[in-house]
């Protein structure tokens, strides 16, 4: 029964979930976010096209400096990438966390 009802509540909340995806991934190419970064495209750590045909491993290529790189491998943004993220879900704008902040959240008396 318990296992029925969060698959249901899942299938439902799917479709939601997937907007606030699409906006972030959007506004991943909006270079007023992404100031911080100088590799927005190539990954840090991989080889192949862009370094995201491979997975990193011993003998794949590496960068000199993962904080200028937003993605660390083909599947996974850097720690810098993270923490950007993170701020925003903390305290970004509505598109991103609605129908309040976690900051709001957070100091709600």
């Amino acid at each position: 029964m318990e296992v029925e009802c969060s698959h249901h509540l899942f299938r439902c909340l799917m479709p939601h979930m997937e907007k606030p995806t699409e906006g972030c991934l959007h506004d991943k190419a909006d270079p007023a976010i992404l100031h911080n970064f100088k590799y927005v495209e190539s990954a840090c750590c991989g080889a192949g096209r862009l370094n995201a045909e491979i997975l990193c491993n011993a003998t794949a290529n590496l960068c000199m400096n993962r904080k200028e790189y937003l993605f660390w491998d083909l599947y996974h943004v850097t720690q810098t990438a993270s923490q950007l993220a993170a701020v925003m879900l903390y305290d970004g704008p509505p598109r991103f966390v609605t129908p309040i902040t976690f900051r709001q959240l957070a100091e709600d008396n």
